[in-house]
This record gives C-alpha cells, structure tokens and sequence, in this order.
C-alpha cells in the first residue's frame, strides 16, 4: 500500500502542499550556508532564466565551494509557482501551483538532487538525505488553502523573523 501523500498524480494548475523531512528526522539544514544554498537553488530554478537578480545573491563562504551540476540549472519559470515557502532545520513545507502536470516532480527532483550532492559533500557523508520521496496534498478548496499558508509561515518558532521561509523574507523586506 502506498505510503500517505506520496502518490504522484498531479493535474495542471492545481494547488499543492509540497513537503519533506530529513532522513530519520535528522537535520538537513546544519549551518546558515546550507539554507542559502537551497534557497539559491529555488531562487535559480524559478525566476526567469534571463534574470539579472540571480547572480548577485550567489551563496559566500563555504557554499561557493560547491558548484551546482548541470542539471541543477534547469529551469521552471512557467511550470511552477512557489507561493510560501518554510525551510525548518529538519524539514521543508512548499505552497506550490503548478502548470503542467509534471512540473512538481521535476521541480523537487532536480532541487533535492542537488542539494542532496551538495550536503553530502560538504559533510562528507554518502546515502539519502531525505525520508523517501517528497510528499504532496492536493489543496481542492479555498479554506484549506488558506489555512495552509498560515500552517507553513506559523511551523517556525519566531515566524515573523525566521529569515528561513517566506513569510521572515517578506518581513525582512517591508
């Protein structure tokens, strides 16, 4: 029997609750240059693939070190919309529309794969990272998403200030 949310039947333009954990519970966030390396891979996947604002928010330090394969250029700009979004040290929640049928799927495989590589080599570590393929909930009604924008931005602590999700980014920039 499949696992709970995690078949992948997916209908154009529909709303999606997209969601993951680390491995065990463990934490895939271990340092602030581990979220700025995601968050640079959502940022590269989903903006215009002619943007200008891509290349001045480039991860520093220890990020840089590791350079995104190929594949990790793709890009979805068309195919997915990223609504909210939550990075927590254990897990990750994603408010999603998508365009196409497959545009979920291909999104999070190409994100996850590559911060999959990057986490494994910089802790110099092998395997999974995350616990099984990412989970998602199709949202049908305009109640539950609304109540699920305000579950993903309130899973943080501080909500308000966590620099981490989209609700902290927003305030960060008002």
């Amino acid at each position: 029997m499949p696992q709970k949310n995690s078949v992948k039947l997916y209908h154009e333009n529909g709303y999606y609750h997209v969601y993951n954990r680390g491995v065990e519970q463990r934490e895939i966030f271990l340092e602030k240059d581990d979220y700025i390396f995601f968050l640079y891979l959502l940022k590269t996947a989903l903006l215009p693939p002619t943007s200008e604002e891509i290349a001045p928010q480039r991860p520093s330090q220890g990020a840089t070190l590791m350079r995104a394969p190929k594949r990790a250029r793709q890009n979805f700009f068309g195919k997915i919309i990223l609504l909210s979004f939550n990075l927590m040290p254990n897990h990750y929640h994603f408010l999603v529309k998508q365009n196409i049928a497959t545009g979920i799927t291909e999104f999070i495989r190409s994100v996850s794969t590559t911060y999959v590589m990057y986490f494994n080599k910089k802790y110099k570590r092998v395997g999974s990272l995350f616990q099984g393929i990412f989970k998602a909930i199709d949202i049908d009604n305009d109640n539950y998403l609304l109540w699920l924008t305000r579950y993903i931005h309130r899973n943080s602590m501080d909500y308000q200030n966590h620099p981490y999700s989209s609700s902290g980014l927003t305030q960060k920039a008002l």
